[in-house]
């Protein structure tokens, strides 16, 4: 009972959304802006966790994973709409992010940073990298 009231809490806003801003190189690129929602469940495991990922106003789910073939601590977030529009976020420990935006042929990708995050990162990360 004392965990269900914890991810309640977790899920009902007691830590605030990460807000997420990505921009091109170029002058004409668009700017995209993303809001993370940890949705916790009991159905979560070490090395995948359930997200909402808000891109505009389009809320699809999402999951997060560490990445462990990166020299640093990463982690990837990655939702796939029902207009088969992939988003994939990297996400770095510091807030630094990339976000790739794929459909059918088109894809884009988006360098930026992510605000926070910083009491889910060690969560979807599954803690510090042993050295």
């Amino acid at each position: 009972m004392a965990l269900f009231a914890m991810l309640t809490g977790f899920a009902l806003g007691a830590e605030p959304d990460i807000a997420c801003t990505f921009k091109g190189d170029a002058a004409d690129d668009p700017v995209v802006a993303v809001k993370l929602l940890p949705v916790p469940s009991l159905k979560d495991r070490p090395g995948l966790h359930r997200v909402m990922m808000q891109v505009d106003e389009a809320k699809v789910p999402a999951n997060a994973r560490p990445m462990p073939t990166t020299d640093e601590t990463d982690v990837m977030i990655r939702a796939s709409s029902r207009s088969n529009t992939v988003f994939t976020i990297g996400l770095r420990a510091d807030g630094v992010a990339a976000i790739h935006v794929a459909r059918d042929d088109a894809k884009l990708t988006l360098h930026g940073r992510c605000e926070e995050h910083e009491a889910w990162f060690p969560i979807w990360s599954d803690g510090p990298r042993a050295e």
